[in-house]
């Protein structure tokens, strides 16, 4: 009798340690569910479960800026709004991130403020509380000064002009042609080979990142076949982070008669 109830209450006791084994698997099991169902938004990628609206706007020239959000999966699309102090508009409507905004929505030199809604099943939607403000970029107007550093064959050409030093990325093309008229400035232009903004058909001198350049032997630009003793025209063009150009205003540039002993490459 007393050994039928020694392996009764082992038995009870063996079946209590299964019953806790099992519990504990099972603990674990669901602990391993949620840290799987977490794990997209915790590798530092771009999906999320919940929608957190616009995090970055990067301005890319004077009519160009690029807006990125996080994608998350509870969104059909995304809703890109600009925002004034009465009013808010939708300007685009786009399925991933990011998207580039361009004029004639946004324009030079002005200060915007957008936010990106989440489009999911529901009726409105979410992320509008968060939102990005930003001031676009001015545009490069092409004005440029001219001096002659020594004389002779060591006769540098100095060229200056002016952005805001913001302005990050932005490069500058010198595009150079001998003189032909006296006043010839006035009416020579350049030319693009598409449209408004595209690159010019003309092959230019040199290109710098900095709002200074020395042409000649020793200088940081040395074209070729300049002519000593002749009148040069300089324009200065400016190059935008999103690809595009800024425009040539006939008129603007500079001329500079180069020396009688001025050395250039052949």
């Amino acid at each position: 009798m007393n050994s039928h109830k020694k392996r009764t209450q082992s038995g009870a006791k063996l079946m209590t340690r299964s019953r806790i084994q099992i519990n504990h698997l099972g603990f674990f099991a669901a602990l391993g569910l949620v840290l799987v169902g977490c794990s997209g938004g915790l590798d530092g990628g771009s999906i999320i479960s919940r929608f957190i609206g616009i995090t970055d706007v990067k301005v890319l020239g004077p009519e160009t800026v690029e807006v990125s959000w996080p994608v998350s999966p509870t969104c059909n699309s995304y809703k890109i709004y600009q925002l004034s102090s009465s009013t808010s508009e939708a300007v685009a409507t786009v399925s991933v991130p990011p998207v580039k905004i361009r004029t004639p929505i946004i324009l030079s030199d002005r200060s915007y403020t957008f936010a990106v809604g989440c489009i999911d099943d529901t009726t409105n939607p979410s992320g509008l509380n968060y939102t990005k403000s930003f001031t676009t970029w001015p545009k490069f107007g092409g004005a440029v000064t001219s001096t002659l550093d020594n004389t002779g064959t060591n006769a540098l050409i100095n060229l200056k002009w002016s952005y805001p030093s913001y302005t990050e990325g932005t490069s500058f093309e010198i595009y150079g042609q001998e003189s032909t008229i006296p006043g010839d400035l006035q009416t020579w232009g350049l030319t693009h080979v598409g449209g408004y903004g595209t690159q010019y058909s003309q092959t230019p001198m040199c290109q710098t990142y900095g709002n200074e350049i020395k042409i000649g032997v020793g200088g940081n630009c040395n074209p070729a076949g300049i002519n000593s003793g002749s009148i040069y025209n300089f324009k200065i063009v400016a190059k935008y982070p999103d690809g595009t150009y800024s425009s040539d205003i006939i008129g603007n540039g500079t001329s500079i008669l180069m020396p009688s002993s001025f050395a250039s490459p052949e």
